[in-house]
């Protein structure tokens, strides 16, 4: 159990249970074009497959399907997300991860986007309890993974939110057997002790 002391409050962990789905959507082309001619993937008539593991229990949830697209860029392989997150509270930090894989089903990497900014629902309208995480715009954060070339070419993903930290002070877990319960339905060799491979260094955050 993670705890933390911070400004007098003891910030402790919970598991948040409840029934936790997946969604599946096409993230496109699998290849990555460096220019000149040269790809990764080169060839390739694959498109990448792009899931999302769901947990009501959790004080927010992931919008739809997302998925890593991938580019290069100076010279370094780069991914971006663009994330609708719905809200049941205000949060102060999310940890989104991405598990990756290759044609086989095999595993490439768990990769991590640590997150931490004041994100709150909407006061109001149609679109009450949502926020736009990602993409482009003065009023969004924009995110960036440094990518390997082998995480380059990964034909799946599976994006999941792995905890958060409420404005309130709680730590709630997402409950990592459904999670691996999930991912397994994509992939049998998959194995619940891989969700905890060390996150690459956390990406590049800014508004």
């Amino acid at each position: 159990m993670l705890a933390f002391l911070i400004a007098g409050l003891l910030l402790q962990a919970s598991v948040a249970h409840s029934p936790v789905s997946m969604s599946r959507a096409d993230g496109g082309s699998v290849v990555t074009d460096l220019g000149n001619g040269i790809a990764v993937n080169k060839g390739s008539s694959l498109h990448r497959e792009w899931m999302t593991i769901h947990n009501d229990a959790m004080p927010a949830d992931i919008q739809g399907t997302i998925g890593l697209d991938t580019e290069y860029v100076s010279q370094s392989f780069r991914a971006t997300a663009l994330v609708m997150l719905r809200l049941k509270e205000p949060i102060r930090a999310i940890d989104l991860r991405y598990v990756l894989f290759n044609a086989w089903g095999e595993i490439v990497d768990v990769r991590s986007i640590d997150l931490v900014v004041d994100i709150a629902p909407s006061p109001g309208g149609k679109d009450k309890g949502y926020i736009t995480v990602g993409g482009s715009g003065s009023d969004r954060v924009v995110e960036m993974l440094d990518l390997s070339e082998q995480e380059c070419r990964h034909v799946a993903s599976v994006a999941y939110i792995a905890r958060i930290r409420t404005a309130d002070g709680r730590i709630v877990e997402n409950d990592t057997d459904a999670v691996a319960r999930e991912i397994q339905k994509f992939s049998q060799r998959f194995q619940p002790w891989q969700l905890e491979q060390h996150p690459a260094t956390a990406p590049t955050a800014r508004h």
